[in-house]
């Protein structure tokens, strides 16, 4: 009966309720695409290095058979996979710090002190120094476990058959040797910034780079790199760098900070150390002994040369292959990473733009540019996606590029004259400090009410605690008392009168301002000196990392954008931008030509001149604007009315696009001012020559 009722019975499909609504496929973030990329670049890298880690194991070998002391499998690639740890500390320093952007701040001395002063760059200093260390220590015990026997590298020195046991110094020394390298080497590589990714930022740098590796060797070398992979043509053309550097550390690590530090400050704790641990291994040494001194002395200097030289080429190649590798165009397979989903590829991209981190928006800004100069087809995208959440994709991607570089007025425009910010505080906070200053008084007598207090005019009876007290204030008081500084200034003015002593302080003044400039003036001083070009640029491009590459591809991605959009825009809705874009631009050029003119230097730039003005970063970033809006003007100038752009605002957007021969910069301008086209005919020629 219960199952001709139905009620075991699932109810049928038409009784069912009704299917849920198909949630909204949610926009995959920029960086669900960035990161594996990256990790592909650093497993590229890795698998570099370890090459050169196995050349490297191959040198410290100890196998006479020409076979096995190469063959991978084998002693030649265990030590290779040693070797590869030291090398892996520093990928993991690089990643933990990567940005892109070049640090800015006031002076090399300043950037020091924030370094060790502020939290987030202390645990950034500690981490890059402790690993360095740690990275020296694990290379000097792989390569002295590589030795030989007769190497004398061994913690005990037996000596001879009559001779007693003894902890052998020889080791302890290279040990502390390989240690001190890495602090040396953490200490370059913060000074440096090896942490920056170094992102080309002009088209010519790829031909650049072949020419400067063609001319550095031989035609038949050169042949040979060109057949090469485009990483490994970089790697080979750093490689003079690379080697020179390793040299310079090496030499300067042993002779001037190994040898004295070792023999004035760490013998005695490390050889105390290395006993102990040595006797719980060795029980027949002696219960204590002093530091017997170095074995074989030309040996162990060569010992200590050569590993220190192959530690500093691993440190220095593992840094350059890991700058090289990451440094690529987002690209994955010849295509724009965000290429690799069909569903809004333009959303993702767009949440790269908008992201708060520096590295995924520098990328994103960067994927926009290449996007926008060589994929025409995801280009004319931009244009058609007009439904969008927020905007359409054009509206979007025009006001993120115009945020990057309206950013540059807005910092400029909240400094003075002299670099320092301007504070000034809101009118309603001083409103509410002025509403609340009668509570800041002391009561008034109308308040308490006199008619309810008949005792207010009565003398208040004292207690014994405010009765001592009250005598222990009047002590020094009375017109009789002794007033030591008192009579210490009568004393002061009968000796030298009060003008004497002023011209007096203002000379030892004057005297040690000199001492200060020449101390300035020396190489020791540079940096401490707050040169006119550091202070610029971090004004200009913000702290602590300039935003030089974003503002740059925001401005070509966006030029080209607009001046595409006369033949590609369908909808037309670029044209109402256009006037917004050009403000934008002109007012930029105008902020930073007139901020590099007017900032003051500082008074420990002592070697400040007026050539001192043209910074070579600002005047790169100057001619990347002036040329994007030359090029937007020369498309729209004859649209200037109807596109709502009064005349004075073409006027002076045209002169501020004016460009003047430069020497530095990285850029090549004309040598007399350009001729603007004066009619729409020649105008539309050069754009068009442009675009070709």
């Amino acid at each position: 009966m219960a199952a001709s009722n139905g009620v075991l019975f699932a109810p049928r499909a038409s009784q069912s309720a009704p299917a849920a609504a198909k949630p909204q496929e949610r926009t995959r973030l920029y960086k669900d695409f960035l990161t594996p990329a990256l990790h592909r670049r650093f497993t590229s890298s890795a698998g570099i290095v370890l090459a050169a880690c196995w050349l490297a194991s191959i040198l410290i070998g100890t196998n006479s058979h020409i076979f096995w002391s190469w063959f991978p499998i084998g002693a030649a690639g265990v030590r290779a996979i040693l070797l590869l740890i030291p090398c892996m500390a520093v990928f993991i320093v690089r990643v933990a710090n990567m940005h892109v952007g070049e640090r800015t701040a006031n002076g090399p001395a300043l950037a020091a002190l924030a370094a060790i002063t502020q939290s987030k760059s202390l645990g950034s200093t500690l981490h890059t120094v402790g690993w360095y260390m740690w990275s020296g220590w694990f290379f000097g015990e792989v390569y002295m476990w590589s030795s030989k026997p007769e190497d004398s590298l061994g913690m005990i020195d037996l000596g001879r058959t009559y001779e007693r046991a003894r902890l052998n110094e020889n080791p302890i020394f290279l040990r502390c040797l390989f240690v001190l390298l890495g602090l040396i080497q953490a200490t370059r590589h913060l000074a440096v910034d090896y942490d920056q990714i170094a992102i080309p930022t002009w088209i010519d740098d790829a031909a650049s780079q072949k020419s400067e590796q063609a001319s550095s060797g031989s035609n038949a070398s050169a042949s040979l790199l060109s057949k090469l992979p485009p990483s490994l043509q970089l790697l080979a053309g750093r490689s003079t760098g690379i080697a020179h550097r390793a040299l310079k550390l090496t030499v300067v690590g042993i002779l001037f900070v190994t040898l004295p530090v070792y023999f004035l400050v760490l013998r005695r704790t490390a050889w105390s150390w290395t006993y102990m641990v040595g006797r719980a291994f060795y029980s027949q040494l002696p219960p204590s002994a002093p530091p017997t001194g170095l074995l074989n002395f030309g040996r162990l200097a060569w010992q200590a040369f050569f590993g220190a030289f192959l530690l500093a080429l691993l440190w220095e190649f593992s840094n350059a292959t890991f700058a090289v590798y990451v440094a690529q165009p987002p690209l994955k397979k010849g295509q724009p990473l965000t290429n690799e989903i069909k569903d809004d590829p333009n959303g993702s991209l767009i949440t790269g733009l908008k992201s708060k981190r520096e590295v995924p928006r520098t990328f994103a800004f960067w994927e926009l540019y290449i996007i926008c100069t060589q994929f025409e087809v995801r280009r004319k995208t931009i244009f058609i996606e007009v439904d969008r959440a927020g905007g359409s994709t054009w509206r979007q991607i025009c006001d993120q590029c115009l945020a990057e570089i309206s950013k540059i007025g807005q910092r400029i425009n909240s400094v003075d004259d002299y670099g320092r910010r301007i504070v000034s505080a809101p009118k309603t906070q001083e409103l509410a400090d002025d509403a609340n200053a009668a509570s800041i008084g002391l009561p008034k007598i109308a308040n308490h009410g006199i008619q309810d207090r008949p005792d207010m005019f009565l003398k208040p009876k004292k207690d014994l605690a405010q009765a001592v007290g009250t005598f222990a204030k009047s002590i020094g008081q009375s017109p009789t008392s002794h007033n030591p500084v008192a009579s210490i200034q009568r004393s002061a003015d009968q000796i030298l009168p009060k003008e004497q002593r002023q011209r007096i302080v203002q000379d030892q003044f004057a005297q040690a301002n000199s001492y200060a400039v020449k101390f300035l003036q020396m190489p020791v001083g540079e940096a401490f000196r707050q040169t006119f070009a550091y202070r610029a640029s971090a004004v200009t491009f913000g702290t602590p990392h300039s935003n030089r590459v974003t503002v740059i591809y925001a401005v070509r991605a966006l030029t080209k954008l607009a001046v595409c959009s006369l033949t590609e825009a369908q909808y037309g809705g670029v044209s109402k931008d256009i006037p917004v874009i050009i403000r934008t631009l002109t007012a930029a050029i105008r902020s930073m030509e007139r901020f590099t003119r007017t900032l003051k230097p500082d008074w420990t730039d002592v070697l400040f001149s007026e050539r001192d003005r043209e910074v070579a970063d600002i005047r790169q970033v100057l001619e990347v604007i002036k040329a994007g809006l030359e090029e937007i003007v020369l498309a729209f100038g004859e649209y200037a009315g109807e596109l709502g752009l009064s005349k004075m605002e073409v006027r002076e957007a045209r002169e501020a696009s004016t460009r003047k021969a430069i020497t530095s910069g990285g850029v090549a301008g004309a040598a007399e001012t350009k001729r603007l086209p004066s009619n729409s005919g020649e105008r539309v020629e050069m754009v068009q020559r442009r675009r070709g």
